[in-house]
């Protein structure tokens, strides 16, 4: 992960080393509260059902639908 950030909604944005960009769509299931730097985190990213994708980082088994904005 190179950076990450929250949105007013409390949804992240992450910004991967290759310059893609992620944005969590589902803040129902609860939100992330990263404190460590960006590099500190392996990030994976799945594709899903019907188009969608799935993001869980190296530091907790939860996992995330996020979609790609860049």
């Amino acid at each position: 992960m190179a950076s990450y950030r929250y949105e007013k909604n409390g949804a992240f944005v992450v910004t991967l080393e290759n310059g893609e960009e992620w944005r969590q769509t589902e803040t129902e299931g609860g939100t992330v509260s990263w404190i460590k730097s960006p590099s500190k985190y392996l990030v994976t990213v799945t594709p899903g059902l019907l188009g969608t994708f799935t993001m869980h980082t190296n530091d907790s088994p939860r996992v995330y639908k996020v979609e790609r904005l860049k």
